[in-house]
């Protein structure tokens, strides 16, 4: 049905549109919030001085370590002992 030099062509083709028609978007950074800047109408021309936002403190324990998230504290528990599946016990641990 296809010569083998028009099966290389085929694959190369057949690869260069299976890579290039995968879905690629552009990260979308988010930058720190910006101060709103507020008018008043008081006595200074109906601006208001720009007011920063206040950052994420953190906040630590009694015994002043950092704490964390939950997320964050977990681990993964190891098993002790033999595994089973299905109340059977398994060959191997």
């Amino acid at each position: 049905m296809f010569t083998p030099s028009c099966r290389w062509l085929f694959v190369l083709v057949a690869l260069t549109f299976a890579t290039a028609c995968r879905p690629y978007r552009l990260p979308s950074p988010t930058a720190p919030p910006q101060p709103k800047a507020t008018t008043s109408t008081g006595d200074n021309g109906g601006v208001a001085p720009v007011t920063a936002l206040k950052g994420q403190r953190n906040s630590y324990d009694k015994n002043g370590l950092l704490k964390k998230k939950k997320y964050e504290r977990r681990r993964i528990k190891r098993k002790v002992g033999q595994r089973m599946l299905f109340g059977r016990p398994l060959p191997f641990q």
